[in-house]
């Protein structure tokens, strides 16, 4: 498969966060907010729901 036809979004790399795991948790965690906090995605027609308790990072 190549990428042009692919759905999945790139592949976050330890080493392109210099081995500084801080630095890859957040980049990590803003993906996981834009994809399924800030946003409201769908499967199949029915929405997706995270479960929100607890939250430790907002």
């Amino acid at each position: 498969m190549t990428r042009d036809n692919c759905w999945l979004p790139k592949l976050e790399l330890w080493d392109d966060y210099d081995n500084d795991y801080p630095q890859y948790q957040a980049a990590l965690y803003e993906i996981f907010q834009n994809d399924f906090i800030k946003s409201r995605p769908t499967f199949e027609g029915k929405q997706v729901n995270i479960r929100r308790h607890p939250i430790e990072y907002e």
